[in-house]
């Protein structure tokens, strides 16, 4: 305290506040390095857990997408099958109502 009475002194209010808050954003900005270093390695963290994140959510939609293809090729060849066994019952129907017509114009 001794010292900022004798720096007014010496010269003036006006110079000795100027000397005060140049010290103090001084000190201030020391602090505030390591504030920001410390913000950066958060922020440093944050990210990488994010890009962790979205890559394992990425490995699990292209399982699950490649899972559906799967599966829907699966459905494509069963309906394939069902339509094949669909035209085949409905060319025996077609022959039966055929031999059937025959039957009554023989008769």
């Amino acid at each position: 305290m001794d010292l900022w009475i004798k720096l007014i002194g010496e010269v003036g209010l006006p110079v000795a506040l100027m000397i005060y808050f140049i010290w103090r954003d001084w000190k201030r900005s020391k602090d505030d390095k390591s504030e920001k270093d410390q913000l950066a390695v958060r922020i440093n963290e944050i990210e990488d857990y994010q890009k962790d994140k979205l890559e394992q959510l990425l490995v699990d939609s292209t399982e699950a997408l490649l899972g559906i293809n799967k599966t829907h090729e699966r459905l494509i060849e069963s309906n394939t099958k069902v339509y094949e066994v669909l035209i085949s019952k409905q060319c025996e129907i077609a022959e039966l109502k055929r031999i059937h017509q025959n039957m009554k114009e023989a008769s």
